[in-house]
């Protein structure tokens, strides 16, 4: 599986208006409802909720399921998680992938004195995620993979699942399935280590009937396959051939199915262009970036400027090297590419 240059970022973001004001710092109040029935522990529940979603939401399923009130933070609650699962579960089991959703936000449930409270875990995650290999084997596990957790964090994913008894487990980066150590954990798949030392087999599990990822992520802009079109040069660097790269350029529409991009204000001036919408086995993601990142620079030259967009778009177009600057997490880092 290719990844994509970040020469799709730039004609979409020229594209974009300047529609949103500056974040305001309020505390929500989320409730269930006066007429709300608690789930029966014995019933089975159906968790439905679509790719990319806001942490407010989530806890908006929650309050329905549990008929409880949370207090969140606006910012927390703009926060979002894409829960992949194909099975219904009982009440206990969701409430279990609920906490796991949060955790994969950087976010946890405390009682404070107006009640349950959602707030930053304060934690920093135990493990990294591995890079998952474009042709990983499949493996096969007794325990049925039912559900993926992902959010802005690759090292937060979690995954769960279920045995023929339908136990359930929910699983982070680094713990145990059936003595397979989780390595990644991306929308379709979860990527594990069997055995130790030269015996260990790495590969996938997938929602398949015996674990098989059902199918590949698309690798194409307008048309045209770039898988090959990009290598790793090591952390953080890349190759990209000048074809990709002029694809990239030219075919913009293309590129705004891939993720969404929405201008982040701070005192009340552009600051950068937030990169979300997107999961951890996406092109974007294949290429270094994370959802929640912030683009706030190309080539060094600041990109909170409409002006500057345009000049540096027209710049990129006989460009042998680009370094994009983004914003992860209140820590700035370069993406370099080198285009031949």
């Amino acid at each position: 599986m290719s990844r994509l240059s970040i020469l799709l970022v730039i004609p979409l973001v020229g594209a974009l208006v300047l529609a949103s004001g500056p974040a305001r710092a309020e505390v929500l109040t989320i409730e269930s409802g006066a007429d709300c029935k608690p789930a029966a522990s014995d019933k089975l529940i159906r968790v439905t909720l679509k790719p990319d979603t806001s942490i407010g939401d989530v806890l908006k399923w929650a309050a329905s399921m549990a008929c409880q009130t949370f207090r969140i933070d606006a910012e927390h609650a703009a926060r979002t998680v894409t829960l992949s699962t194909q099975v219904s579960m009982t009440f206990e089991q969701a409430k279990a992938l609920l906490r796991a959703t949060l955790a994969a936000a950087g976010l946890a449930i405390r009682l404070g004195k107006a009640g349950p409270e959602v707030a930053p875990d304060g934690k920093k995650p135990r493990y990294k995620a591995a890079v998952v290999p474009v042709d990983a084997a499949q493996l096969k596990l007794a325990p049925k993979l039912v559900a993926t957790v992902v959010g802005p964090d690759v090292n937060r994913t979690s995954a769960a699942f279920r045995d023929a008894k339908g136990r359930q487990q929910v699983v982070a980066l680094g713990d145990k399935v059936e003595g397979a150590v989780v390595l990644a954990v991306q929308t379709d798949r979860v990527y594990l280590r069997q055995g130790r030392g030269k015996a260990a087999k790495l590969g996938v599990v997938g929602f398949g009937p015996a674990g098989e990822v059902a199918a590949p992520v698309d690798t194409t802009i307008g048309g045209v396959d770039l898988r090959g079109a990009v290598k790793s040069l090591g952390e953080r660097k890349w190759e990209i051939t000048k074809k990709a790269a002029q694809i990239a350029l030219q075919d913009y529409r293309a590129t705004l199915r891939l993720l969404r991009i929405s201008p982040e204000v701070r005192d009340e001036k552009v600051y950068g262009w937030k990169l979300t919408g997107f999961g951890a086995d996406s092109l974007p993601a294949r290429i270094g970036f994370r959802s929640g990142d912030i683009l706030v620079a190309i080539n060094g030259r600041a990109t909170g400027d409409p002006d500057q967009v345009l000049a540096i778009y027209l710049t990129l177009k006989g460009a042998a090297k680009v370094v994009a600057t983004v914003d992860r997490d209140g820590k700035k880092l370069d993406l370099e590419y080198q285009i031949r």
